[in-house]
């Protein structure tokens, strides 16, 4: 990913340039938001190595692409994101430590945004019409509570409309499942898969007994 930052700044800057526009410095910021922690440099130098990077730091390209992981960001920094980011962050968190999440009543200032974010997580992208609706919600309710119940509901609506009645109630037995363990991206995953949707199932079944 440092790597192909760096090759973006590059292309970037030769547009500016052919294009006789003025050349500004820039700082790019990666925001990685996987199910896993991130495992390659967040840094110039983490890329290059400290010995190399700290003796040539101008021709190591400086501090200019960072890789921000939001699923290690303390309680305290999660907090100073004023925008949706935080919440963002809280459910990756929450999603990294298999802990119950469906977000707060906290109004999301891009709400159609972040709730497309959470379904492409969850392997359930949106489609323009699901969209459309999102967007004529009430401010009142463009929350991130909000956006987990939408999702919910349009799972449902979908496997309904595709003549799948029948598996309905297992699909929301299982999203019920994740949604308490605060694992929804590995939803889709877990439906595609027989075995894993056993094993789901039988794991349901005996936190029952």
């Amino acid at each position: 990913m440092i790597g192909r930052m760096l090759d973006y700044k590059d292309t970037q800057m030769r547009r500016n340039i052919e294009d006789r526009k003025h050349v500004l410095p820039e700082l790019d910021v990666v925001l990685y938001y996987g199910a896993q922690s991130w495992k390659g440099p967040k840094t110039l130098r983490e890329l290059y190595g400290a010995r190399l990077y700290d003796r040539f730091p101008g021709l190591c390209g400086g501090n200019c692409v960072v890789v921000i992981d939001l699923g290690v960001l303390s309680s305290k920094n999660r907090q100073l994101l004023e925008s949706d980011l935080g919440e963002v962050a809280d459910m990756v968190r929450a999603n990294r430590e298999k802990r119950d999440y469906t977000g707060s009543g906290k109004r999301l200032q891009h709400f159609v945004a972040v709730t497309r974010l959470l379904g492409a997580l969850s392997g359930k992208p949106l489609t323009r019409p699901q969209l459309e609706v999102l967007g004529s919600m009430r401010e009142e309710d463009q929350t991130m509570e909000q956006a987990f119940g939408f999702l919910r509901e349009q799972w449902s609506r979908t496997a309904y409309e595709e003549g799948e009645t029948e598996g309905v109630d297992m699909s929301l037995k299982v999203f019920h499942h994740l949604e308490k363990l605060g694992q929804l991206s590995e939803f889709s995953a877990i439906m595609k898969s027989r075995e894993r949707l056993a094993a789901c199932l039988r794991e349901i079944d005996s936190r029952k007994n």
